[in-house]
């Protein structure tokens, strides 16, 4: 069969270059070994459009598909890099106890609300803005034994809305890049939390409000939801605003891009042997393709991964618990 050669260095059968198409198994091995697949130019012949040619729909952002895999890729009830020792590790500044009220932004699965719950002995509440995920985090709580401690609500950040002076904590793990008014969104946190109550969160944030790389478009257009960045400096203008003292504001790029290479390598290097690859299809291609994107974005050195954590005041001062 006489092929084409793409500008990868792989080759390409010439009936899929006239086609317009890459078999999914080429372009696993390209994404695998790092290459830009493209199509070579082919002459073909002009074919009269007999029928409206209509855009795909933009993809939804979880199906149950994506769902098993996200947790085969991060462990069981997580969606994104950091699994149960990592999330404890990043609130140990705010010494949780049975005696508080917690709640966390952008719960996702619930995993790290289930930690949370089991580890300090505590009630937590995890809201999250995609109903699927939402459904499927409540489920996971209740197999766990969980429902009561920390079950996971539909909540869309975007519209929140919070019982004033509510909660001791309120935690969230890259949940706000997606809010486009993080104004709004950090006002009605400051509104929910007891006078010296904490926040601690991480996000994907700028190096500088007004960077704009080739990385980072390349990540806004795989991503499914939209992406609205602030920098790290926004935040802090932000926190400060609101009157919120900002003991913490520390870059964790470095272990977030561990994490990501690590699980996923572990991942491909096991899904092959044991056939998941050829179960999830183009299900693992388009999330290993997102968190490729991801990961070129943050070592390109626009995007950096931010643990903040601001303390309300009590009675006109601050209250901090170490």
């Amino acid at each position: 069969m006489t092929e084409a050669k793409g500008t990868s260095g792989l080759r390409i059968a010439r009936q899929y270059a006239q086609e317009g198409r890459i078999p999914f198994r080429v372009r696993l091995k390209a994404w695998w070994e790092g290459y830009d697949l493209k199509l070579p130019a082919i002459d073909t012949p002009v074919k009269t459009k007999t029928h409206e040619v209509r855009a795909p729909e933009k993809k939804v952002p979880w199906s149950d598909g994506r769902i098993g895999l996200v947790q085969e890729v991060w462990g069981d009830g997580f969606d994104r890099p950091g699994g149960e020792k990592f999330v404890i590790e990043l609130l140990k500044p705010v010494g949780l106890d049975s005696s508080m009220n917690i709640l966390e932004l952008g719960a996702g699965l619930g995993g790290a609300t289930r930690a949370i719950a089991k580890t300090f002995d505590v009630y937590i509440t995890g809201m999250e803005t995609d109903a699927n995920l939402a459904q499927v985090g409540n489920e996971l709580s209740n197999i766990a034994g969980l429902g009561k401690k920390a079950p996971i609500e539909e909540q869309d950040l975007n519209f929140l809305e919070l019982k004033q002076r509510n909660y001791d904590c309120i935690f969230s793990k890259e949940a706000f890049f997606t809010v486009p008014d993080k104004t709004m969104l950090l006002d009605a946190i400051e509104q929910g939390l007891k006078p010296g109550g904490q926040l601690l969160f991480t996000d994907y944030v700028l190096v500088d409000s007004r960077a704009d790389s080739e990385e980072l478009q390349a990540w806004r257009e795989i991503d499914p939801v939209r992406v609205a960045l602030w920098s790290a400096s926004d935040y802090r203008d932000a926190l400060n605003d609101l009157r919120l003292d900002i003991p913490i504001s520390e870059d964790i790029t470095a272990r977030t891009a561990t994490m990501i290479k690590k699980n996923w390598g572990t991942y491909m290097a096991t899904a092959k042997q044991s056939g998941k690859l050829a179960e999830h299809g183009e299900t693992v291609l388009e999330e290993a393709e997102l968190w490729t994107r991801r990961l070129r974005a943050l070592e390109a050195g626009e995007l950096r991964v931010y643990r903040f954590h601001a303390l309300k005041k009590k009675d006109g001062r601050l209250l901090a618990n170490w």
